[in-house]
C-alpha cells in the first residue's frame, strides 16, 4: 500500500510539471494601427452563382508614423490588397452602397502580422463608424 501511495504521488509530480511546461515557439504576432485607403473597385470575374453584381475591392495601408519599419515581414505587400471582410472576398452591390464604400474612403483598420514560418498577414478594418 505503502508502495502504491507513493507511485501515485510520484505520478502527480510528473503530470503537475508536465501540465506547467508550455512548448517554446517562435509564433506570435505583431499588430500595426493605421488606415485603409480604397484603390479600387471592379466587377469581379467570379459571381455568385453566376450572377452578376458583385465586385473586388483592393486596398493600400497605410500605418500611423513610421511602422512599417519595423515590419518583421516586410516583404508583405500593404499595396493593392483585395479585401477580405467577414469571411468575404467578393461584395455586392447592396453592401457596397450600405456602407457607402467608394474609390479614395478612408477606413480606420490594423494590419496584423502572424509571424510563423508563413509570415501570414491580415487586416482587421472597421467599416463602422468610430
Amino acid at each position: 500500500m505503502n508502495t502504491l501511495l507513493k507511485s501515485v504521488y510520484i505520478l502527480f509530480i510528473i503530470l503537475f510539471i508536465a501540465s506547467c511546461n508550455t512548448p517554446k515557439s517562435n509564433a506570435g504576432s505583431n499588430k500595426f494601427n493605421g488606415k485603409i485607403i480604397i484603390t479600387e473597385i471592379i466587377e469581379s470575374k467570379e459571381s455568385s452563382n453566376g450572377e452578376g453584381g458583385y465586385f473586388d475591392i483592393y486596398f493600400d495601408f497605410y500605418p500611423e508614423t513610421h511602422a512599417s519599419k519595423a515590419y518583421r515581414c516586410s516583404e508583405c505587400n500593404d499595396k493593392h490588397v483585395k479585401l477580405f471582410y467577414d469571411n468575404r472576398e467578393r461584395f455586392h452591390s447592396n453592401w457596397i452602397n450600405k456602407w457607402d464604400v467608394k474609390t479614395g474612403n478612408e477606413y480606420p483598420a490594423i494590419r496584423h502580422e502572424l509571424l510563423n514560418e508563413n509570415n501570414k498577414v491580415s487586416y482587421e478594418i472597421f467599416l463602422e463608424p468610430y
